[in-house]
């Protein structure tokens, strides 16, 4: 029977960076498995093997980190998988594992393909015309695929998705408050979000630390503010404070707090996507592949980076109407159904490795 193998650098588990970047190859898998045998393949400090039904999830041990990024392991071992299967995708094209999986693979006839999540480290891609070598691009948002115009004849969009059965509406009642879920980073333009509410207002920022002077910043910036920082959440967590929000808030930046600026701050945005299936009206900043999520004045609003005055215009009339809110949380709700369930994402799939060669995959239809 057909096979598909998923290739990923760094494995969704505790002890991992963990974000959607390693959410998404887990939770592709899994909805992949429910039509073919599928595999996914990371890496860890020693071998392991486990299986969940038709899903089968294997860490390989790492020789090293290629200067010392957790994103870019070296570990050959996993190339023994390539023979048994149809189809090899990979996560994070950037990467020497992807080097390696796509010139193995093309020489065992395989399809190989390739979805970025904004990582990476050295690589030798250009080197041995990787692109060339690829079956297919996959990227998560139109903003993806512009970032690699040298793939765009061998593009096809997949998008990114949620579980809805475990991102949906708690009943709690709706406060007047609001929510923000993500890396704590100064490209994530949290001191505009806390800048934007009034001292009044509840602000819940929920995400790990990764950058000190940054938290301590935004520390001092909500001082006389309700704003509490919770570090350590877990799923039932966020899917609680996204049903008691009347509003989630994502407000990246491409130039952050400390001057930097970023290219690609957010290729999507899924804690958007969670919120909004939590039926919770998003707000998000014109940056990256965001704006593809929210649909502006339906599922909530997209207003310019790094405005605090906008975004609190936008804040105000969804806290200030909790009817209007609530009818776009519905619409919110709705409209991840419709778009962005990793059962959708996995069909993509499914279709672009079958319409690129890949005949024993089945293609069920979207």
């Amino acid at each position: 029977m057909a096979s598909v193998l998923q290739l990923s650098p760094i494995p969704f588990a505790d002890h991992a960076v963990v974000g959607g970047g390693e959410r998404y190859p887990t939770e592709l898998s899994r909805a992949l498995a429910r039509y073919v045998p599928t595999t996914l393949v990371s890496f860890a400090d020693r071998m392991s093997v486990r299986r969940e039904g038709n899903l089968t999830l294997k860490l390989y041990p790492v020789i090293r980190y290629v200067d010392g990024k957790r994103v870019n392991p070296l570990s050959p071992w996993f190339l023994m998988d390539l023979p048994s299967h149809q189809v090899v995708h990979c996560h994070q094209y950037q990467t020497l594992m992807t080097n390696m999986a796509v010139m193995f693979g093309g020489w065992l006839r395989k399809g190989t393909f390739a979805t970025d999540h904004g990582g990476g480290g050295k690589n030798y891609s250009r080197r041995l015309r990787i692109g060339d070598r690829l079956t297919r691009f996959l990227p998560v948002s139109r903003f993806s695929a512009t970032l690699f115009p040298n793939l765009s004849e061998r593009t096809t969009l997949i998008g990114s998705g949620i579980d809805p059965e475990r991102f949906k509406p708690v009943e709690v009642d709706r406060q007047r408050s609001v929510v923000y879920v993500g890396r704590i980073m100064p490209h994530k333009g949290i001191d505009f979000l806390i800048q934007a509410v009034q001292p009044d207002t509840p602000l819940q920022v929920i995400g790990r630390v990764y950058h000190e002077r940054y938290f301590q910043h935004l520390q001092t910036l909500a001082e006389g503010k309700q704003v509490s920082f919770i570090t350590n959440a877990g799923d039932a967590d966020i899917v609680l404070a996204y049903s008691t929000a009347s509003v989630a808030v994502l407000p990246s930046v491409y130039r952050a707090w400390d001057g930097v600026a970023h290219k690609q701050p957010e290729l999507l945005g899924i804690s958007l996507l969670e919120a909004m299936a939590c039926e919770t009206p998003a707000i998000c900043t014109d940056v990256g592949g965001m704006p593809e999520a929210v649909v502006e004045g339906t599922t909530g609003y997209v207003v310019p980076p790094g405005d605090a005055e906008t975004l609190a215009d936008r804040l105000y009339r969804l806290l200030d109407h909790p009817a209007m809110a609530r009818d776009m949380g519905k619409a919110a709700r709705q409209h991840v159904l419709e778009n962005w369930t990793w059962d959708r994402v996995a069909r993509r799939c499914l279709e672009a490795y079958a319409a690129a060669g890949s005949s024993t995959i089945p293609c069920p239809g979207r």
